[in-house]
């Protein structure tokens, strides 16, 4: 029994579906705007500021800053890290692409040039950043050239789970008519003579 070439299709109906894969994503800029930092100077290593909480597609997040750094390791640094807030009903993972930068204070210049961070956050990896953010002594510079004033900005976006669209079409294929077909050909092969 020989099989029909799949170009050709009965009378009747025919079925045809496809899908495709959908991933979305939402990004958001937060800027956690730093004043007074020669307040900050000097308030020991591993101890932090922090921006207010702010929502991305649900989730909470901070920007967390430590002025004199986050360990000894980073001593001579600022650090700065972005924190997923976890909560009970969260999802466990959120897979983020994001940067973070310090502007000056009009927040037009951009004085890090950090680049994009591809990151999963979960419970048990909630925060990501940098121990060696910026040089004290170029912070401290910045700091007095803008009367202690910066931002460091987040550009965050959240990559939500893919998902599958299903697509559905009916194609009704009319039945064959072999007496037109035949008077057709007929009718062209005079036209030619």
């Amino acid at each position: 029994m020989a099989n029909k070439p799949t170009s050709q299709v009965s009378h009747g109906q025919l079925t045809k579906t496809s899908s495709r894969c959908l991933t979305e994503t939402v990004t958001m800029v937060h800027d956690f705007e730093v004043a007074s930092y020669w307040l900050l100077d000097g308030i020991g290593v591993g101890r932090h500021v922090c921006s207010s909480n702010f929502s991305v597609d649900g989730f909470e997040w901070f920007i967390i800053f430590f002025p004199d750094g986050l360990t000894v390791v980073s001593t001579g640094y600022a650090s700065a890290y972005l924190l997923r807030v976890i909560q009970a009903k969260d999802a466990h993972y959120v897979r983020t692409k994001f940067t973070l930068n310090m502007l000056e204070k009009g927040g037009e210049a951009q004085v890090t040039t950090f680049d994009e961070v591809d990151h999963v956050f979960s419970e048990s990896n909630p925060y990501k950043g940098y121990k060696k953010f910026i040089e004290k002594p170029k912070l401290k510079s910045l700091s007095h050239a803008n009367n202690g004033y910066f931002i460091i900005r987040c550009v965050l976006t959240v990559v939500k789970e893919s998902r599958t669209e299903v697509k559905r079409n009916t194609i009704v294929v009319p039945q064959p008519n072999l007496q037109d077909h035949l008077f057709q050909m007929w009718k062209d092969g005079r036209e030619q003579m």
